[in-house]
């Protein structure tokens, strides 16, 4: 009897307990917080994007989760990696464009959506704007459907589009935001353009000494031994080389993949993107336009946002949250600290001279004392983007000697090494 009341108890217990109680699925996720140092934490979540945007709420952007812990290598879990999943910047800028213009038009934003998302040809942003479109159509604003994708729609993106939602101007916004992605856009492209030129001219140099000294050099070794030549100290060094390289060519790929993956681990590291991001900015040439690729879109986003009337101490935030450079990140963070004590954004940036520049500082100033500041700093982004397009053209003109002086260099040290012997050989005779 008493067997049965138990068993009738724990009936009624089971169908009794409230769907809300059961158990969420556990994750083991990692994640970057605001440095860029990784966590790896476990935590309980409906599915893999409500956890992304619990870790979003607290400082976290997710890179990896997993249903089933890590163990001795067995990899059983199924992972998805959401930095993998990036959508293209010229991507989202023609998804804020062409929808600003369908907002324009008095288009339902479910159609919009669904225009859109039969547009783009990029399988991942398909997902994304479908996901959205049915956040939306369930009720949920605009703004928070974004805000559950942050590698696809940054913090300043939805802080953007929410400002719009709430003053009923939201077309404006999104056309602003394709007009500052085309900006950064632009400047991406050039930066990429400048460097790219010195980069492939490096590559192919060291790909064909790297093949000389494996194809050529280990039969001038064979000659030199035949004639029983006594060979100087630079051409036994360019020999033995050679030699070696001949000998074990597959350690040049395995040295590569070891230099890959271990500047990958050591940026990844706290100490070792501060000492990255000190090196970037100390670096002659690189380092200026480094400088001034960050002015402008520091600018730009600050002008953005206020305009589209953000608070100030809300606006740097975002703007840190955007820098990847520690610097860069520690000195907006400090100004939104001293701001709130009461300082103007000219004495807070005053300090960080060498990062923000002695000009961009002075128009502040003036900005905050006209009442003029976002077009003020909306003119110095532009400012600065004529600097950048200025110094990326101009950039292969002073790198082109460089160049030159180091393939010159690297020729003559071979030609040396190798005719030296022989002019030995031949006085000898």
């Amino acid at each position: 009897m008493q067997k049965n009341l138990f068993f009738s108890r724990s009936i009624i217990f089971y169908f009794s307990e409230p769907a809300g109680q059961a158990h969420m699925p556990k994750f083991y996720y990692k994640a970057k917080d605001s440095s860029g140092e990784l966590i790896f934490e476990a935590r309980e979540a409906e599915n893999k994007e409500n956890l992304a945007e619990s870790l979003l709420k607290d400082g976290y952007t997710l890179v990896s989760a997993n249903l089933k812990e890590k163990k001795k290598g067995l990899n059983t879990e199924i992972e998805i990696n959401f930095l993998r999943r990036g959508v293209p910047l010229i991507e989202r800028m023609m998804f804020s464009h062409h929808l600003s213009m369908m907002v324009d038009a008095g288009l339902s934003f479910d159609k919009a959506l669904l225009t859109l998302k039969n547009q783009t040809k990029n399988k991942n942003f398909k997902n994304v704007i479908s996901k959205v479109k049915e956040d939306v159509l369930s009720g949920r604003s605009f703004s928070d459907a974004l805000k559950k994708h942050p590698n696809v729609f940054n913090e300043l993106y939805t802080s953007m589009v929410k400002v719009g939602e709430e003053t009923g101007n939201l077309k404006e916004v999104l056309n602003n935001l394709a007009v500052q992605m085309e900006k950064e856009h632009k400047l991406i492209s050039k930066v990429k353009g400048a460097i790219t030129y010195p980069a492939v001219i490096l590559a192919v140099m060291l790909i064909i000494g790297i093949l000389m000294m494996i194809m050529v050099i280990p039969q001038f070794s064979q000659m030199f031994d035949q004639l029983g030549v006594e060979l100087p100290l630079p051409t036994q060094i360019l020999i033995n080389v050679g030699d070696f390289l001949a000998q074990y060519w597959y350690s040049i790929p395995l040295s590569v993949a070891i230099l890959f993956f271990g500047l990958k681990w050591f940026k990844d590291t706290k100490i070792g993107k501060k000492i990255i991001d000190w090196y970037v900015l100390k670096m002659p040439i690189i380092g200026s336009l480094y400088k001034k690729v960050t002015i402008a879109r520091s600018c730009r986003t600050l002008g953005s946002l206020l305009k589209s009337g953000v608070s100030i101490v809300r606006t740097l935030e975002i703007l840190s949250n955007s820098l990847s450079n520690n610097y860069y990140k520690k000195a907006i963070n400090e100004a939104a600290k001293e701001i709130q004590k009461g300082k103007t954004l000219k004495d807070c940036l005053f300090p960080y001279e060498k990062l923000y520049s002695f000009l961009m500082i002075q128009m502040v100033e003036v900005g905050e004392k006209t009442g003029k500041l976002e077009e003020i700093l909306m003119k110095l982004a532009e400012f600065y983007e004529e600097e950048v397009d200025y110094t990326t053209k101009n950039l292969s003109s002073v790198i082109e000697p460089v160049l030159m002086v180091i393939i010159g260099i690297a020729v003559g040290l071979f030609a040396i090494s190798i005719i030296q012997p022989m002019y030995s050989m031949m006085g000898a005779i």
